[in-house]
């Protein structure tokens, strides 16, 4: 599965399990995610798209950096243009490399990688 599928299904994963679940195929998403989590390139995008299409689920928009929409992308710029913004923390994937990037609400919980099933590691981003 590429990187930008891996983060879409990061970002996208409750709501998938809950069309399964109302469709009675729960089995299969977690199926997708064991395969994931065993060999994060085994399961290919066209897996996941059939997965959610079958049960009604989100699209998969698998654009912009790190799988989410471009609009959803934290601090996305265009090289080469800075700001001298300093460096941002941010949080990213803890172990299978999907580039998915979350930011911390101020006093909230640390971001969750759903496939993962762990806490996303913190990092320092260039702006």
């Amino acid at each position: 599965m590429s990187p930008e599928a891996r983060a879409w299904l990061c970002a996208n994963l409750a709501p998938l399990r809950k069309a399964a679940d109302r469709h009675g195929l729960t089995h299969d998403v977690e199926a997708l995610v064991a395969s994931v989590q065993a060999d994060p390139d085994g399961p290919a995008d066209d897996e996941l798209r059939a997965l959610s299409r079958s049960v009604g689920g989100p699209a998969v928009v698998v654009r912009g950096i790190g799988g989410l929409p471009s609009g959803e992308v934290l601090g996305a710029r265009m090289p080469g243009v800075g700001g001298g913004l300093p460096a941002r923390v941010a949080y990213c994937c803890p172990s299978l490399g999907c580039g998915r990037q979350a930011a911390r609400t101020p006093g909230g919980p640390q971001p969750w990688c759903a496939v993962s099933e762990g806490p996303m590691a913190m990092t320092t981003v260039a702006p």
